[in-house]
Protein backbone atom coordinates (compact mmCIF):
# COMPACT_ATOMS: atom_id res chain seq x y z
CA UNK A 1 0.00 0.00 0.00
CA UNK A 2 1.36 3.41 -0.95
CA UNK A 3 1.17 6.39 1.32
CA UNK A 4 2.38 9.96 1.11
CA UNK A 5 5.35 11.15 3.17
CA UNK A 6 4.61 14.16 5.44
CA UNK A 7 6.46 17.32 4.37
CA UNK A 8 8.26 17.49 7.74
CA UNK A 9 9.69 14.04 7.12
CA UNK A 10 10.84 14.98 3.64
CA UNK A 11 12.68 18.02 4.97
CA UNK A 12 14.38 16.04 7.70
CA UNK A 13 15.43 13.37 5.19
CA UNK A 14 17.05 16.08 3.08
CA UNK A 15 18.87 17.26 6.22
CA UNK A 16 20.84 14.00 6.29
CA UNK A 17 23.11 15.67 3.72
CA UNK A 18 24.98 17.22 6.67
CA UNK A 19 26.54 13.82 7.32
CA UNK A 20 28.26 14.04 3.94
CA UNK A 21 29.16 17.71 3.94
CA UNK A 22 30.25 17.91 7.58
CA UNK A 23 27.93 20.77 8.57
CA UNK A 24 24.14 20.76 8.98
CA UNK A 25 22.01 22.72 6.52
CA UNK A 26 19.29 23.57 9.03
CA UNK A 27 18.86 27.15 7.81
CA UNK A 28 17.78 25.81 4.42
CA UNK A 29 15.95 22.57 5.22
CA UNK A 30 14.87 22.66 8.87
CA UNK A 31 11.44 21.39 9.90
CA UNK A 32 9.40 23.09 11.15
CA UNK A 33 10.31 26.69 10.37
CA UNK A 34 12.14 28.74 13.00
CA UNK A 35 10.15 30.77 15.49
CA UNK A 36 10.55 34.50 15.01
CA UNK A 37 11.56 35.19 18.62
CA UNK A 38 12.13 33.59 22.02
CA UNK A 39 11.08 35.40 25.22
CA UNK A 40 13.48 34.47 28.04
CA UNK A 41 12.90 34.84 31.79
CA UNK A 42 15.83 34.08 34.10
CA UNK A 43 15.11 33.88 37.84
CA UNK A 44 17.86 33.49 40.46
CA UNK A 45 16.96 33.64 44.15
CA UNK A 46 20.06 35.60 45.16
CA UNK A 47 18.63 36.47 48.58
CA UNK A 48 19.09 32.82 49.52
CA UNK A 49 22.25 31.28 50.95
CA UNK A 50 23.16 30.19 47.40
CA UNK A 51 23.86 33.73 46.17
CA UNK A 52 27.51 33.37 45.13
CA UNK A 53 26.90 30.24 43.08
CA UNK A 54 23.71 31.66 41.57
CA UNK A 55 25.60 34.73 40.38
CA UNK A 56 27.90 32.38 38.44
CA UNK A 57 24.85 30.58 37.01
CA UNK A 58 23.32 33.90 35.98
CA UNK A 59 26.52 34.96 34.25
CA UNK A 60 26.85 31.59 32.52
CA UNK A 61 23.26 31.69 31.19
CA UNK A 62 23.50 35.33 30.11
CA UNK A 63 26.75 34.58 28.28
CA UNK A 64 25.17 31.59 26.53
CA UNK A 65 22.24 33.71 25.36
CA UNK A 66 24.43 36.62 24.27
CA UNK A 67 26.85 34.38 22.39
CA UNK A 68 24.31 32.16 20.62
CA UNK A 69 21.12 34.18 20.05
CA UNK A 70 21.17 37.47 18.10
CA UNK A 71 19.63 40.40 19.99
CA UNK A 72 16.82 40.73 17.47
CA UNK A 73 15.68 37.14 18.10
CA UNK A 74 15.26 37.30 21.89
CA UNK A 75 13.90 39.38 24.76
CA UNK A 76 15.48 38.72 28.16
CA UNK A 77 14.13 39.53 31.61
CA UNK A 78 16.18 38.75 34.73
CA UNK A 79 14.62 38.59 38.21
CA UNK A 80 16.94 38.47 41.23
CA UNK A 81 16.94 39.69 44.83
CA UNK A 82 13.62 41.22 45.93
CA UNK A 83 12.19 40.69 42.43
CA UNK A 84 12.41 36.90 42.84
CA UNK A 85 9.05 36.47 44.57
CA UNK A 86 6.05 34.33 43.69
CA UNK A 87 3.91 37.33 42.78
CA UNK A 88 6.54 39.09 40.65
CA UNK A 89 7.55 35.90 38.84
CA UNK A 90 3.95 35.03 37.93
CA UNK A 91 3.28 38.64 36.96
CA UNK A 92 6.33 38.63 34.69
CA UNK A 93 5.17 35.43 33.00
CA UNK A 94 1.63 36.69 32.51
CA UNK A 95 2.72 40.09 31.19
CA UNK A 96 4.75 38.65 28.32
CA UNK A 97 3.57 39.83 24.92
CA UNK A 98 3.86 36.61 22.93
CA UNK A 99 2.87 36.86 19.29
CA UNK A 100 2.07 33.93 16.98
CA UNK A 101 5.26 32.19 15.91
CA UNK A 102 7.13 33.00 19.14
CA UNK A 103 8.33 30.94 22.12
CA UNK A 104 9.11 31.25 25.83
CA UNK A 105 12.09 29.94 27.84
CA UNK A 106 11.96 30.12 31.65
CA UNK A 107 15.02 29.24 33.78
CA UNK A 108 15.17 29.14 37.59
CA UNK A 109 18.12 28.72 39.94
CA UNK A 110 17.72 28.42 43.71
CA UNK A 111 16.20 26.18 46.35
CA UNK A 112 13.39 23.74 45.64
CA UNK A 113 11.61 20.71 47.08
CA UNK A 114 8.64 18.41 46.50
CA UNK A 115 5.40 18.29 48.49
CA UNK A 116 3.71 14.87 48.52
CA UNK A 117 0.33 16.29 47.47
CA UNK A 118 1.15 19.51 45.60
CA UNK A 119 4.23 18.40 43.69
CA UNK A 120 7.53 20.20 43.17
CA UNK A 121 7.91 23.84 44.14
CA UNK A 122 10.65 26.45 43.96
CA UNK A 123 11.42 27.43 47.54
CA UNK A 124 12.06 31.15 47.27
CA UNK A 125 13.40 33.26 50.11
CA UNK A 126 10.10 35.19 50.04
CA UNK A 127 7.94 32.04 49.95
CA UNK A 128 7.21 29.02 47.75
CA UNK A 129 5.97 28.92 44.16
CA UNK A 130 4.42 25.69 42.91
CA UNK A 131 5.75 24.27 39.66
CA UNK A 132 2.13 23.74 38.61
CA UNK A 133 1.52 27.50 38.98
CA UNK A 134 4.56 28.21 36.81
CA UNK A 135 3.36 25.77 34.16
CA UNK A 136 -0.06 27.37 34.03
CA UNK A 137 1.29 30.93 33.83
CA UNK A 138 3.67 29.96 31.01
CA UNK A 139 1.37 27.76 28.94
CA UNK A 140 -1.60 30.15 29.05
CA UNK A 141 0.40 32.44 26.74
CA UNK A 142 -0.29 29.87 23.96
CA UNK A 143 3.27 30.12 22.68
CA UNK A 144 4.33 27.60 20.02
CA UNK A 145 7.13 26.48 22.35
CA UNK A 146 7.48 26.74 26.14
CA UNK A 147 10.68 25.53 27.84
CA UNK A 148 10.78 25.33 31.65
CA UNK A 149 14.14 24.40 33.19
CA UNK A 150 14.87 24.51 36.93
CA UNK A 151 18.18 24.00 38.71
CA UNK A 152 16.86 23.18 42.17
CA UNK A 153 16.34 20.26 44.54
CA UNK A 154 13.30 17.99 44.39
CA UNK A 155 13.68 16.29 47.76
CA UNK A 156 10.44 15.50 49.57
CA UNK A 157 9.88 18.29 52.08
CA UNK A 158 6.32 19.27 53.10
CA UNK A 159 5.28 22.71 51.89
CA UNK A 160 5.08 25.34 54.65
CA UNK A 161 3.81 28.93 54.63
CA UNK A 162 2.56 31.05 51.74
CA UNK A 163 34.54 32.10 44.63
CA UNK A 164 35.30 33.68 41.57
CA UNK A 165 34.50 31.29 38.73
CA UNK A 166 36.04 31.55 35.31
CA UNK A 167 32.90 32.33 33.28
CA UNK A 168 34.09 34.45 30.37
CA UNK A 169 31.93 36.00 27.65
CA UNK A 170 32.99 35.45 24.04
CA UNK A 171 31.03 38.25 22.40
CA UNK A 172 27.62 38.79 20.83
CA UNK A 173 26.00 36.38 18.40
CA UNK A 174 25.34 37.48 14.84
CA UNK A 175 23.95 34.14 13.67
CA UNK A 176 21.97 31.38 15.36
CA UNK A 177 23.93 28.11 15.88
CA UNK A 178 22.17 24.98 14.65
CA UNK A 179 21.75 23.46 18.12
CA UNK A 180 20.06 26.56 19.54
CA UNK A 181 17.96 26.83 16.40
CA UNK A 182 16.55 23.34 16.87
CA UNK A 183 16.09 23.49 20.65
CA UNK A 184 14.64 27.00 21.03
CA UNK A 185 13.33 27.98 17.59
CA UNK A 186 12.31 24.80 15.74
CA UNK A 187 10.96 22.72 18.62
CA UNK A 188 7.26 22.84 19.50
CA UNK A 189 5.13 22.05 22.54
CA UNK A 190 5.97 22.11 26.26
CA UNK A 191 9.40 21.13 27.61
CA UNK A 192 9.66 20.71 31.39
CA UNK A 193 12.91 19.53 33.04
CA UNK A 194 14.33 19.80 36.54
CA UNK A 195 17.86 19.20 37.81
CA UNK A 196 17.33 16.15 40.05
CA UNK A 197 14.92 13.27 40.52
CA UNK A 198 13.46 13.33 44.06
CA UNK A 199 16.86 14.37 45.33
CA UNK A 200 19.33 17.22 45.79
CA UNK A 201 20.68 19.44 43.02
CA UNK A 202 24.27 20.39 43.80
CA UNK A 203 26.70 23.21 43.07
CA UNK A 204 29.29 25.46 44.67
CA UNK A 205 30.14 29.14 45.06
CA UNK A 206 33.03 28.94 42.59
CA UNK A 207 31.25 27.54 39.54
CA UNK A 208 27.53 27.47 40.36
CA UNK A 209 25.13 24.59 39.78
CA UNK A 210 26.20 21.25 38.32
CA UNK A 211 22.99 21.18 36.24
CA UNK A 212 23.32 24.75 34.93
CA UNK A 213 26.92 24.29 33.83
CA UNK A 214 25.86 21.05 32.08
CA UNK A 215 22.89 22.74 30.36
CA UNK A 216 25.13 25.49 29.00
CA UNK A 217 27.88 23.10 27.89
CA UNK A 218 25.37 20.76 26.23
CA UNK A 219 23.64 23.59 24.37
CA UNK A 220 27.01 24.49 22.88
CA UNK A 221 27.48 21.01 21.39
CA UNK A 222 27.08 20.46 17.66
CA UNK A 223 24.18 18.74 15.93
CA UNK A 224 26.55 15.92 15.01
CA UNK A 225 27.17 15.26 18.73
CA UNK A 226 23.48 15.41 19.71
CA UNK A 227 21.55 13.93 16.78
CA UNK A 228 20.76 10.45 18.11
CA UNK A 229 18.98 9.00 15.06
CA UNK A 230 21.06 10.59 12.31
CA UNK A 231 18.19 12.39 10.56
CA UNK A 232 19.82 15.81 10.68
CA UNK A 233 17.17 17.12 13.09
CA UNK A 234 17.38 17.70 16.85
CA UNK A 235 14.54 17.47 19.36
CA UNK A 236 14.39 17.71 23.13
CA UNK A 237 13.75 13.94 23.14
CA UNK A 238 17.23 13.56 21.65
CA UNK A 239 18.84 16.31 23.71
CA UNK A 240 17.64 15.16 27.13
CA UNK A 241 19.61 11.86 27.24
CA UNK A 242 22.83 13.81 26.69
CA UNK A 243 21.84 16.33 29.38
CA UNK A 244 20.86 13.52 31.78
CA UNK A 245 24.01 11.48 31.17
CA UNK A 246 26.42 14.39 31.34
CA UNK A 247 24.87 15.82 34.51
CA UNK A 248 25.56 12.50 36.24
CA UNK A 249 29.17 12.42 35.06
CA UNK A 250 29.75 16.08 35.93
CA UNK A 251 28.27 15.50 39.37
CA UNK A 252 30.50 12.45 39.97
CA UNK A 253 33.63 14.47 39.16
CA UNK A 254 32.42 17.44 41.20
CA UNK A 255 31.52 15.29 44.23
CA UNK A 256 34.91 13.55 44.15
CA UNK A 257 36.70 16.90 44.21
CA UNK A 258 34.45 18.20 47.02
CA UNK A 259 35.17 15.15 49.15
CA UNK A 260 38.90 15.65 48.57
CA UNK A 261 38.40 19.09 50.14
CA UNK A 262 36.57 17.47 53.10
CA UNK A 263 33.25 18.92 51.93
CA UNK A 264 30.33 16.61 52.76
CA UNK A 265 28.34 15.29 49.80
CA UNK A 266 25.88 12.77 51.29
CA UNK A 267 24.34 11.60 47.98
CA UNK A 268 26.02 9.55 45.27
CA UNK A 269 24.19 10.62 42.11
CA UNK A 270 22.27 13.53 40.57
CA UNK A 271 19.92 12.55 37.75
CA UNK A 272 17.79 15.20 36.00
CA UNK A 273 14.09 14.48 35.50
CA UNK A 274 11.91 15.28 32.51
CA UNK A 275 8.20 15.91 33.00
CA UNK A 276 7.65 16.71 29.33
CA UNK A 277 9.91 16.92 26.27
CA UNK A 278 7.76 18.71 23.73
CA UNK A 279 6.31 17.40 20.49
CA UNK A 280 8.24 14.67 18.66
CA UNK A 281 9.04 15.03 14.97
CA UNK A 282 7.32 12.64 12.60
CA UNK A 283 10.72 11.21 11.69
CA UNK A 284 11.39 10.10 15.26
CA UNK A 285 10.88 6.56 16.56
CA UNK A 286 12.89 3.37 16.62
CA UNK A 287 12.19 0.68 14.03
CA UNK A 288 13.18 -2.94 13.91
CA UNK A 289 16.27 -3.68 11.84
CA UNK A 290 15.50 -5.07 8.39
CA UNK A 291 17.14 -8.08 6.77
CA UNK A 292 20.81 -8.43 7.67
CA UNK A 293 20.99 -5.11 9.52
CA UNK A 294 21.87 -5.24 13.22
CA UNK A 295 20.86 -2.95 16.06
CA UNK A 296 23.20 -1.91 18.87
CA UNK A 297 23.00 0.20 22.01
CA UNK A 298 26.22 2.21 22.14
CA UNK A 299 27.94 4.56 24.60
CA UNK A 300 31.25 6.25 23.72
CA UNK A 301 33.21 6.84 26.92
CA UNK A 302 35.75 9.66 26.76
CA UNK A 303 38.44 10.10 29.42
CA UNK A 304 39.45 13.76 29.54
CA UNK A 305 41.31 13.39 32.84
CA UNK A 306 45.06 12.96 33.20
CA UNK A 307 44.84 9.52 34.80
CA UNK A 308 43.74 6.02 33.88
CA UNK A 309 40.07 5.46 34.72
CA UNK A 310 39.13 2.09 36.11
CA UNK A 311 35.47 1.18 36.10
CA UNK A 312 32.94 -1.63 36.10
CA UNK A 313 29.77 -1.73 34.02
CA UNK A 314 26.75 -3.77 32.95
CA UNK A 315 23.60 -3.20 30.94
CA UNK A 316 20.37 -2.80 32.87
CA UNK A 317 18.88 -5.99 31.36
CA UNK A 318 21.84 -8.09 32.53
CA UNK A 319 22.12 -10.00 35.79
CA UNK A 320 23.04 -7.95 38.90
CA UNK A 321 26.09 -10.20 39.14
CA UNK A 322 27.08 -9.58 35.53
CA UNK A 323 29.42 -6.64 36.10
CA UNK A 324 32.45 -6.39 33.77
CA UNK A 325 35.70 -4.49 34.31
CA UNK A 326 37.21 -1.87 32.06
CA UNK A 327 40.08 0.61 31.94
CA UNK A 328 40.35 3.84 29.99
CA UNK A 329 43.72 5.52 29.48
CA UNK A 330 44.05 9.28 29.89
CA UNK A 331 42.82 11.08 26.79
CA UNK A 332 41.41 7.93 25.21
CA UNK A 333 37.94 6.72 24.21
CA UNK A 334 36.13 3.40 24.48
CA UNK A 335 32.95 2.18 22.80
CA UNK A 336 30.66 0.05 25.00
CA UNK A 337 28.17 -1.98 22.94
CA UNK A 338 25.16 -4.25 23.42
CA UNK A 339 23.42 -5.90 20.50
CA UNK A 340 19.66 -5.46 20.86
CA UNK A 341 16.61 -6.85 19.10
CA UNK A 342 14.34 -4.07 17.87
CA UNK A 343 13.56 -0.79 19.62
CA UNK A 344 14.56 0.05 23.18
CA UNK A 345 13.16 2.59 25.62
CA UNK A 346 14.87 4.95 28.05
CA UNK A 347 14.75 2.28 30.77
CA UNK A 348 17.50 0.44 28.90
CA UNK A 349 20.64 1.92 30.43
CA UNK A 350 24.36 1.38 30.86
CA UNK A 351 25.10 1.10 34.58
CA UNK A 352 28.64 2.27 35.30
CA UNK A 353 30.74 2.81 38.43
CA UNK A 354 34.11 4.56 38.22
CA UNK A 355 36.91 3.83 40.67
CA UNK A 356 37.29 6.73 43.11
CA UNK A 357 33.83 8.14 42.31
CA UNK A 358 30.83 7.20 44.40
CA UNK A 359 27.51 5.98 43.05
CA UNK A 360 26.18 4.25 39.95
CA UNK A 361 25.72 6.24 36.76
CA UNK A 362 22.70 5.29 34.61
CA UNK A 363 23.57 6.34 31.07
CA UNK A 364 21.08 6.27 28.21
CA UNK A 365 22.75 4.79 25.11
CA UNK A 366 22.36 5.80 21.48
CA UNK A 367 20.82 3.19 19.16
CA UNK A 368 22.72 2.38 15.97
CA UNK A 369 21.41 0.24 13.09
CA UNK A 370 23.36 -1.03 10.11
CA UNK A 371 25.73 -3.65 8.78
CA UNK A 372 28.82 -4.51 10.80
CA UNK A 373 29.27 -2.66 14.08
CA UNK A 374 29.08 0.99 15.15
CA UNK A 375 32.18 3.13 15.61
CA UNK A 376 33.08 5.57 18.38
CA UNK A 377 31.34 8.34 16.46
CA UNK A 378 28.07 6.40 16.54
CA UNK A 379 27.80 6.02 20.33
CA UNK A 380 26.23 8.40 22.83
CA UNK A 381 29.14 10.58 24.06
CA UNK A 382 29.83 10.30 27.79
CA UNK A 383 32.67 12.57 28.87
CA UNK A 384 34.55 12.05 32.12
CA UNK A 385 36.60 15.12 33.01
CA UNK A 386 38.45 16.58 35.96
CA UNK A 387 36.68 19.48 37.66
CA UNK A 388 39.99 20.59 39.10
CA UNK A 389 41.65 21.08 35.68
Amino acid sequence: MCRSIPWTRLLCLVAIVYGLSGSPLVAAVGAPAELKKIHIILVFDTLSDLEEGLRKDQQRLENLIQETIPDTRASVKVLTGNDATREKILSCCRSLKVAPGEGVWFYYGGHGATDSSKGQYVNLKHGPLLRSELRQALTEKKADLVVLLTDCCSTHIPLKGPGKGGVVSRGKATTLPATMSWLLFRSRGFVDITAATDNTAWGDIKDGGVFTRTVCASMRKTIRELDRNGDGCLTWQEFFPTLRNQTQLTFADWARDMRKQDQPVPVTVQIPRSYSLGEPLLTQGNTHPVGSLKSYAAVSLQNQTEKVLGFRYRWSNESPTGWKRGDLKAGSQLLVLAEVAGPINDNFELLIEFDGRHGTGRLIPRVWKGKGKPTLADGEPAVVSSMSK
